[in-house]
């Protein structure tokens, strides 16, 4: 399920930038960085306006993901997806290759850099506005690199990344009810934090074939049971139909 490569793992700290990696290495993927490096959280007007800013500005190039962890440490909105404006000016989503997982861990049960390296397909991971803070405890993303985007249906997307989530919890029960299941859509930004990324391996991916095959296999399921008790029905009502 997973491919990766040995790369050295490194910090990105506030204001730190990385300026000795070789990029043309490190996979590169679709995704918006807010302009504005925000020092304290945005709130919901701001919110708003970023968001505006995106419909603006769609991504046109892709990134390399060191360029996402940079961002993320040095306090930009990202938008982790490609997506273009239908006629009601409204995100269309097009493509993703990227997840992050938002884990809000209030009574510190976990150790951030434990939890990265004990999940196989997690690249790195970086701290939220509110680690630390009291009261809320760790508060970090884990970050996801899938081997190839998503494509045109956001719906699988936020199904995938349910599914990704359910297997970390299994392999990690520690985790389970302090992982953000209210999965956004992958056309809202998400806040980051200036408290330091970590990265595991630049150049580890999720197999995602392997969960988009098991959420079609819950889809197909679920329409045989709909389609069996739409028949049971069809029968309650009409006995004669079996004549």
């Amino acid at each position: 399920m997973i491919k990766q490569k040995n790369t050295p793992p490194m910090g990105v700290g506030e204001g730190k930038q990385n300026n000795n990696i070789n990029t043309s290495s490190i996979p590169q993927h679709y995704f918006g960085v807010h302009y504005k490096p925000y020092k304290i959280q945005p709130q919901m007007q701001e919110m708003g306006a970023i968001m505006n800013w995106f419909k603006r500005n769609p991504p046109t190039n892709k990134r390399p993901i060191n360029a996402l962890f940079e961002a993320a440490a040095n306090g930009h909105c990202i938008m982790p997806s490609n997506y273009e404006l239908d006629e009601n000016n409204a995100f269309r989503f097009v493509s993703s290759s990227l997840i992050m997982i938002d884990v809000d861990d209030t009574n510190k049960a976990t150790n951030p850099t434990d939890v990265m390296n004990a999940i196989e397909g997690c690249c790195g991971l970086f701290y939220t506005f509110s680690h630390g803070l009291e009261h809320k405890g760790n508060r970090y993303r884990l970050v996801f690199q899938l081997d190839r985007p998503i494509r045109d249906d956001a719906e699988l997307y936020r199904a995938v990344v349910l599914k990704l989530i359910e297997e970390i919890e299994k392999q990690m029960p520690v985790l389970s009810g302090v992982i953000d299941t209210k999965v956004k859509t992958p056309t809202q930004a998400a806040r980051t934090g200036i408290k330091g990324a970590l990265i595991k391996d630049y150049n580890r991916t999720v197999d995602v074939q392997n969960y988009i095959s098991a959420v079609n296999r819950e889809r197909v399921k679920r329409a045989e049971e709909r389609k069996e008790r739409f028949e049971g029905n069809v029968k309650e009502n009409n006995p004669l139909s079996e004549l």
